[in-house]
């Protein structure tokens, strides 16, 4: 059987290009059934080509809705003549939406990497934190604002975010304001302890420790003058019994000598605050009695006084009067004190009266400015005079953490 070869039909390259859609998804504009919108003329809208539904009727409803359409009403009607409403336009073709829709552009970041230059200011203490744990107890918290090693008189204290504060060298044995201070070289505890402080918040409790020797060393001299005196120890204790209420007290302790005393802090508002401390001794075998009396008010916002009285029996003694010996004779002593602050700081005016025996032994007017000369730098002019022998001094201080003191840029000018 004979075969008959095709025809060998010649290669053609076929065209992969991808056919356009026409028209495309999103030319169809919302209306019912997505009418093709490329097809329309200019001012023609796609309502204009819908075909209103037919109904199953006779013809009379045909002819009414033809001849609504050729009178040029867009709006289908029934049999009745009443509209029919539009239909609801269909929604785009989700291709058709705008997924991203318009930002304000992101302003470019810019970022500097370098060593800090410049000294922290006191509102921004470096802490270097060795290890992270909670306290134990909110009694050992410290109200210290400078944090870290600072330098001041001859000691050291070291304040921390949490812990009590620790001094060492020669430093002022804390004592609450009826008690007794007594200079100190050795070292000292304290937590949540401010003096000064009218109360404490219910509940709260601050203490201080101090053991060392007696510290009589002239700070004047230039060279040499260290004196140091019998072993002493000294502490105190303040607890808020009450919103307006704080007990103290307060024990000292030297060879032949032993003190213990009782106070109590009392806020009054407005009226101002009371102090009261009643204080007993037993010295080289003479017992003696102290009382003290405080009252401080705030005049105004920008003026404080404060009143003391003090009343002291033949044969008392303290940590204050260890060298000298106790009291000869019954002692009476008035303080007043008035504080003013100024734009350039603080100015105090202080009035110091001592009758020994109901004779006049000191009258002595005192007056002294401190301010801030720089953050953390705290400068101190004082001078006073005893207008009963006319004696007169004058004294300066200054106090600063040691960290600003090391880097030598504590002073502006």
């Amino acid at each position: 059987m004979p075969v008959e070869p095709l025809a060998e039909v010649p290669y053609q390259e076929l065209s992969l290009d991808p056919l356009p859609f026409d028209p495309l998804p999103c030319d169809m504009r919302p209306s019912e059934g997505l009418t093709d919108a490329s097809v329309l003329t200019d001012g023609q809208s796609p309502s204009d080509n819908q075909t209103p539904p037919k109904s199953a009727g006779n013809g009379d409803s045909e002819l009414s809705s033809v001849s609504a359409l050729e009178s040029g009403s867009t709006t289908p009607q029934e049999p009745d003549g009443t509209q029919v409403a539009d239909a609801q336009p269909a929604p785009l073709p989700v291709e058709c939406a705008h997924v991203f829709p318009d930002v304000s552009p992101t302003p470019p970041q810019t970022y500097s990497f370098g060593l800090e230059t410049s000294d922290a200011g006191l509102h921004e203490p470096v802490v270097i934190v060795t290890q992270t744990r909670s306290t134990t107890h909110a009694w050992f918290s410290t109200v210290g604002s400078q944090y870290g090693f600072s330098y001041n008189g001859g000691g050291w204290t070291y304040r921390d975010t949490v812990g009590p504060t620790v001094a060492l060298g020669n430093l002022t044995a804390n004592a609450p304001v009826w008690g007794s201070t007594a200079p100190i070289g050795g070292l000292q505890l304290s937590s949540g302890w401010n003096a000064q402080s009218e109360v404490l918040s219910q509940g709260d409790l601050a203490f201080s420790s101090s053991v060392g020797r007696l510290n009589y060393t002239d700070t004047s001299a230039s060279a040499g003058a260290i004196d140091y005196g019998a072993t002493a120890g000294s502490g105190s204790f303040r607890y808020g019994l009450t919103p307006a209420l704080t007990v103290e007290s307060q024990v000292q302790t030297a060879p032949d000598m032993a003190t213990r005393g009782l106070g109590t802090t009392y806020a009054a508002g407005d009226i101002g605050t009371f102090r009261l401390g009643v204080t007993r001794s037993e010295f080289d075998q003479s017992d003696a009695w102290r009382y003290r009396l405080g009252y401080s008010v705030n005049l105004s916002e920008s003026i404080s006084l404060a009143v003391t009285n003090e009343q002291i029996d033949a044969g008392f003694g303290d940590l204050s009067v260890y060298r000298n010996g106790a009291a000869a004779s019954p002692t009476m002593r008035n303080t007043i004190a008035a504080g003013v602050p100024l734009r350039g700081g603080t100015l105090t005016g202080t009035y110091t009266g001592t009758r020994e025996s109901g004779i006049a032994v000191e009258q002595r007017f005192g007056l002294e400015h401190s301010r801030f000369v720089a953050p953390g730098v705290r400068l101190a002019l004082g001078a006073d005079r005893d207008v009963v022998t006319g004696d007169y001094e004058m004294r300066a201080g200054i106090t600063m953490p040691v960290d600003t003191f090391m880097r030598g840029r504590w002073l502006h000018w």
